[in-house]
């Protein structure tokens, strides 16, 4: 039977997901100063409508969401990819709560409320994204178990697609149709052609992300957008913004991409939340658009925290055994050693955002932003800056993040290109060495 895991306020996701850092932004309202705020407890608790003190509901909501992964194999070889479907069977209904997509054989994940479910797979043969009468198919009925981390996918929730399988005993479509009817939500965040002037990248939003996160989940994102219709000639760059950002941060660097090669894409998530759930949004929206658009490049451009976000999501794929199209990696002013701020808000803030934990030094999240085996096949490249002053970080830093953080040793191992800019943490994305530099990176072999 599939196995839970409850995803409360450190979102301890199994199958190779640990806990890993976030970054920072420094932006009018960011870490830095919330955090400072923060130790003014009396001053909060007085204040009407404190953001903190708001977060608490948000985050029993979130500690409700509960999370399986299982394996997916064979009877023999087929082909199309094989989706695995999350039945909710209360009250005698039956409807689709969450899915996902395996391209061949693998690894499934899949998320939902507490309730009493079925997991379905079926072998899509005829890449219609329906299951059809006579498609190889699979499923695990019984309430999920707790599991232990120790144990591995393939001892848990293991499904076979094979011939004469059992049906769904209702219709399931995820074809383009089918999610704009059944799952509105999903289809409106998973590979839509939008603009940086979307409503959904506003300020208010961005704030919603870290001081409403379940809101933001609802009613904005996460989602993998497109910002031009697809084109298979060309190369989708992947933008991933930081803490407290959005995809309008990238406003100059989207503007100055050779159009001619490449085509951007940005992946919006709220910063407030753990950043294994924003990394496990980031790989399964694009294991879907991969399975839908069948694109076999990819580059990722991430900022600050956004490189946490990317590194932990490639390490999913990469530790579930499953491939990635991600051929460059670049990362603009990481903290790949965190901040010495958000374990100052863990330890005196009167409600905690998940992502200062992983922030922490010293987190769990990163510590394991390294021990999943990268292949040399995937180039990495480092941007820093170094111009700023903040008091909240020992020697030299960019105004939000230390140069320490930004050079961890185990960051630099095995990559392209190393460079320090005289930039602070925001203004590096506008900078022309910036564009000149990232015109070099993601240009031709």
């Amino acid at each position: 039977m599939p196995t839970r895991r409850v995803v409360g306020q450190r979102d301890r996701v199994e199958a190779g997901l640990r806990e890993r850092g976030v970054g920072m932004r420094n932006r009018t309202i960011g870490l830095t100063r919330v955090v400072t705020r923060a130790t003014l407890l009396a001053a909060c608790l007085a204040a009407t409508g404190c953001s903190l003190l708001g977060l608490a509901p948000q985050l029993e909501e979130a500690a409700t969401v509960e999370y399986y992964t299982g394996t997916v194999d064979r009877e023999s070889p087929g082909k199309g990819p094989v989706i695995v479907v999350l039945h909710d069977t209360r009250a005698g209904e039956k409807a689709i709560a969450f899915y996902d997509i395996v391209p061949t054989q693998g690894v499934y994940h899949l998320m939902a409320e507490p309730g009493s479910y079925l997991v379905f797979a079926f072998e899509d043969g005829n890449g219609n994204y329906a299951f059809d009468p006579g498609e190889r198919s699979a499923s695990l009925r019984g309430q999920p178990g707790n599991a232990r981390d120790s144990q591995a996918p393939a001892q848990r929730g293991r499904l076979v697609v094979r011939t004469g399988g059992p049906a769904p005993g209702y219709g399931i479509d995820l074809s383009a149709g089918g999610l704009a009817t059944s799952f509105a939500r999903r289809a409106s965040r998973c590979g839509v052609v939008t603009t940086l002037d979307d409503a959904r990248f506003a300020p208010e939003q961005v704030e919603a992300g870290v001081y409403r996160p379940m809101d933001f989940v609802r009613e904005t994102g996460p989602g993998l957008f497109l910002l031009e219709p697809y084109d298979a000639s060309r190369i989708p760059v992947v933008l991933v913004h930081g803490m407290d950002g959005s995809p309008r941060d990238f406003a100059v660097i989207v503007d100055h991409l050779d159009r001619s090669r490449l085509q951007p894409w940005v992946f919006y998530y709220p910063t407030g939340l753990t950043l294994s759930f924003s990394a496990f949004a980031l790989d399964q929206f694009l294991e879907e658009l991969q399975s839908r658009l069948g694109f076999s490049r990819l580059y990722l451009v991430a900022h600050s925290m956004g490189g946490l976000v990317s590194r932990g999501a490639i390490n999913l794929r990469l530790g579930d055994g499953r491939r990635t199209e991600v051929e460059r990696f670049v990362t603009i002013s990481t903290p790949w050693l965190g901040h010495a701020a958000a374990n100052l808000g863990v330890k005196t803030a009167p409600v905690v955002v998940p992502s200062w934990r992983d922030m922490s030094p010293g987190s769990a999240y990163l510590q394991g932003l390294f021990a999943v085996a990268w292949p040399p096949a995937i180039e990495r490249s480092m941007l820093f800056s170094f111009h700023g002053h903040s008091m909240m970080t020992p020697g030299s830093d960019d105004g939000a993040v230390s140069v320490q953080s930004m050079l961890a040793y185990p960051a630099q191992d095995g990559t392209r290109l190393v460079r320090g800019l005289d930039e602070d943490h925001t203004s590096i994305l506008k900078s022309p060495k910036t564009l000149e530099l990232l015109g070099e990176l993601l240009g031709p072999s």
